[in-house]
């Protein structure tokens, strides 16, 4: 059965943008917080804030810094997340842009977990597990990744007796952190890649909320990954939901699978649209590029 999925204004989450930069934290926040975004270059910390802050962060390079947002609530917490991007890509020097990403950066989004149950937050994890392929296919950068190791169903079912905080062992390095729960009473996605780009991010904190609604809707999750080849259209509804109302998930199902396209079509060609790249294809890549563009046009057109 598809979810009836809505973006839900009252749960409250925050991100976490991991960023290179040329300018210093304390420049970085004075110029946020002109943006009307009030924000404080801090020392390393895990308090909550009732403002943005800039924090260094240990697994970046030296002009590594981390910007954490206080609890945002629905479109206005969006809209501030979009004002942030706006300015972090608008710092330059030179006539070059300062603010940057690479693979070592990191983009994870807290959602506030203090009304569910165990079962609940047990489903979280279990529906994250059996979607994985699908988010592999739209971050395969971070397969393998030390800071984001992918869960197993057997890992899953060693820890299922202990609290909430140690359903994964206490190791929050998991594309599911559910130690935050101690700290923050909060589940946190960790499987993002970093960047600075306003449409990725609203997509994944709907695309892992939504996750979140479909999971405490059951009684129990199926103990077994999904299979990408034979039913993505399928999942991708299941996933993100089947609300036409909601302009915020379709926003997010559009961004995702058009993404996802990008990667397969680069994948087969080596170009990044089918477009530059169908006229230096064999016939064999052609036809294996229209077939996954029949496939992914399905759900973006739905």
């Amino acid at each position: 059965m598809q979810t009836e999925a809505r973006f839900n204004e009252s749960r409250a989450y925050g991100i976490e943008l991991e960023v290179l930069s040329q300018y210093s934290a304390g420049y970085v926040a004075i110029k946020l917080t002109e943006a009307g975004i009030p924000t404080q270059a801090e020392g390393y910390n895990h308090n909550l804030s009732n403002a943005w802050k800039i924090v260094p962060d240990g697994s970046l390079p030296r002009n590594g810094i981390e910007l954490v947002s206080p609890k945002l609530y629905g479109t206005d917490g969006l809209n501030q997340i979009k004002t942030v991007c706006e300015v972090l890509n608008s710092l330059t020097y030179g006539g070059r842009k300062t603010i940057s990403v690479n693979r070592a950066c990191g983009f994870h989004v807290h959602h506030n977990a203090a009304d569910l149950t165990k079962t609940q937050y047990s489903n979280i994890i279990s529906l994250t597990t059996r979607v994985q392929p699908f988010i592999n296919l739209l971050l395969p950068e971070r397969i393998g990744s030390r800071w984001c190791k992918q869960v197993t169903f057997d890992l899953i079912k060693q820890n299922q007796r202990r609290n909430i905080s140690l359903l994964l062992g206490g190791d929050r390095y998991y594309v599911v952190n559910a130690s935050a729960y101690d700290r923050h009473r909060t589940i946190e996605f960790r499987s993002h890649t970093g960047t600075t780009n306003y449409e990725k991010i609203a997509a994944w904190v709907i695309f892992t909320q939504n996750i979140i609604n479909a999971a405490i809707s059951k009684k129990s999750v199926t103990k077994a990954p999904f299979s990408i080849n034979n039913s993505i259209v399928e999942h991708a509804l299941y996933t993100l939901g089947s609300d036409k109302n909601c302009e915020y998930t379709k926003m997010a199902r559009k961004n995702i699978v058009r993404r996802i396209y990008a990667k397969q079509v680069r994948s087969i060609t080596g170009f990044r649209g089918f477009g530059s790249a169908k006229r230096y294809l064999t016939p064999q890549q052609r036809r294996e590029v229209v077939r996954r563009h029949d496939r992914f046009t399905i759900v973006v057109s739905i």
